[in-house]
């Protein structure tokens, strides 16, 4: 009737009983196929077909492409792997060195060749589970409410793998891939780590609007100097984005310096201050910005002050014990400005991830060139992997409320899951702090890894009236070129509401 094989449909197949009648039948039919290719009922799938993987990679593609905030994960070339063990090859030099090729008329030649490195990515496997009642499969409308559930899954999956890309940790939770940041952090002793706040022994005061245009022109001469770390000697790279949070974003759009502001639209205005700053001019080329919301900055709080829940499997809440240390202790950043009364609260991990409930809040009082140190019992379930340390701003009148608790810093548990874990806050890590990535976003130094494109696996009810399913997607970044990376730590924006002291 309409010329788009309708009568080739079998009705019960995610169509209505009556068959397909009208065209809003067969576009809610389309709309199926769209889906989740062809069949969306499992409980009708038989034979082989009951067995069938059913591919989602172009409905992923499509949500990522709409879905702005997931802006490393949607801008990574996706390259398909064989194995959930990847293994590649990096140059890491020509060979010799640069005055090495001079020789005498006669004398022998040196023999040179390049250095090369083997490195592996590991595949990790990103699953979310959907479902929807059978009340609901057998009301119209079945097929908006599948896709609305698919597109969901699709969306945690990309939530979590663009987390992740910046924040995984594979040695607080296993089953995550490393990111950027322990990436980094772990490169060549953290040489590819700028701290920012070693270019202020104490936060300026943010009240005095030089003291602010002071304070990111610093954060600019940070960016200067890892762009010529890149690109110098035993790295040969360059940089092409730095990735921020939104508050170090603000920061960028109200203190940039106009000299270092890049002009994309011809618009004289948008080198003045407060105007949004697309990128930073520099010698060695635009750095262009984009800002992300799942970098984790300013208003990083346990996950149970932001969501009021933790599901069901996260591990129990652990016990915090803080005592203060007596200066001298090597390394501390506590300056007497600095010095005063920090509550904390911890959170256990999971191997997955995920964060428990935090502990009940511990305070300290730690003087100029001191430290906190921290005592973590864990929770007699055993299920953590990891913590995350949290804590308060400086001399609160009494314990704060759970969502003025600040990340510092998450870190592996006692690998003997029955002792205590401990950590020594010399504030090396400040709560409330920007991290920004700058990164060359090309597929030679960085990529999406993916051995299975996103795929919708059937699953099958055992005792409740649903229809369930799983949407996989195994992948994980590959960040196939360490140094033409950068990241600068501890940037505390000055339009923030939060401050650590």
């Amino acid at each position: 009737m309409y010329g788009l094989g309708e009568g080739l449909v079998v009705a019960g197949q995610g169509v209505p009983a009556g068959g397909i009648h009208t065209y809003e039948d067969w576009s809610a039919f389309v709309k199926a196929v769209q889906t989740s290719t062809y069949q969306t009922e499992h409980a009708q799938l038989t034979g082989l077909g009951a067995l069938r993987l059913e591919s989602l990679e172009g409905q992923l593609r499509a949500i990522v492409e709409r879905e702005e905030s997931f802006k490393l994960f949607r801008a990574l070339k996706r390259q398909p792997v064989t194995s959930a063990v990847h293994e590649f090859a990096v140059q890491t030099s020509i060979g010799g060195q640069p005055a090495g090729a001079f020789n005498s008329e006669l004398g022998p030649i040196a023999a040179e060749v390049g250095e090369y490195e083997r490195r592996i990515v590991f595949v990790k496997y990103l699953m979310t589970q959907a479902a929807i009642s059978h009340v609901a499969s057998v009301q119209r409308g079945i097929v908006e409410l599948k896709a609305q559930e698919n597109a969901n899954a699709l969306l945690r999956l990309g939530r979590a793998a663009n987390w992740a890309s910046y924040h995984g940790n594979a040695a607080v939770a296993p089953m995550q891939f490393d990111g950027l940041e322990a990436t980094l952090e772990g490169f060549r002793g953290g040489e590819h780590v700028f701290d920012f706040q070693s270019q202020f022994s104490d936060l300026p005061d943010f009240s005095q609007e030089a003291n602010r245009q002071n304070y990111v022109r610093a954060l600019v001469d940070a960016i200067y100097q890892a762009f010529a770390k890149v690109v110098g000697v035993g790295n040969f790279g360059r940089l092409t984005h730095v990735h921020l949070d939104p508050m170090a974003q603000v920061s960028l759009d109200r203190y940039l310096d106009p000299a270092y502001r890049v002009v994309l639209d011809n618009n004289p205005m948008a080198i003045n201050y407060g105007a949004a700053v697309t990128g930073i001019r520099t010698s060695f080329g635009n750095l262009y910005t984009e800002q992300d919301v799942w970098i984790e900055g300013n208003e990083t709080m346990p996950n149970y002050a932001r969501y009021g829940k933790v599901p069901d499997t996260a591990p129990g809440a652990p016990t915090l014990a803080a005592t203060a240390q007596a200066a001298p202790v090597a390394g501390s950043r506590w300056t007497a400005a600095k010095a005063g009364t920090y509550f904390y609260v911890v959170a256990a991990i999971d191997e997955r991830g995920v964060e428990s409930i935090p502990s009940a809040p511990v305070s300290a009082t730690v003087a100029a060139g001191g430290a906190v140190q921290l005592t973590i019992t864990p929770n007699a379930d055993r299920k953590q992997t990891g913590y995350a340390i949290y804590r308060s701003r400086r001399n609160p009148d009494s314990a704060p409320d759970l969502k003025e608790f600040r990340l510092v810093k998450r870190i592996p548990a006692n690998s003997d899951r029955t002792a205590n874990t401990t950590f020594l806050d010399r504030d090396l890590d400040v709560p409330g702090s920007s991290k920004l990535f700058l990164l060359r976003r090309e597929p030679e130094a960085l990529q999406w890894v993916q051995l299975l494109p996103a795929t919708q696996f059937p699953l099958y009810p055992t005792n409740a009236a649903i229809i369930p399913w799983a949407v996989l997607l195994y992948g994980a970044l590959m960040v196939a070129i360490p140094n033409h990376h950068y990241l600068i730590k501890n940037f505390v924006p000055p339009e923030a509401r939060w401050k650590p002291y």
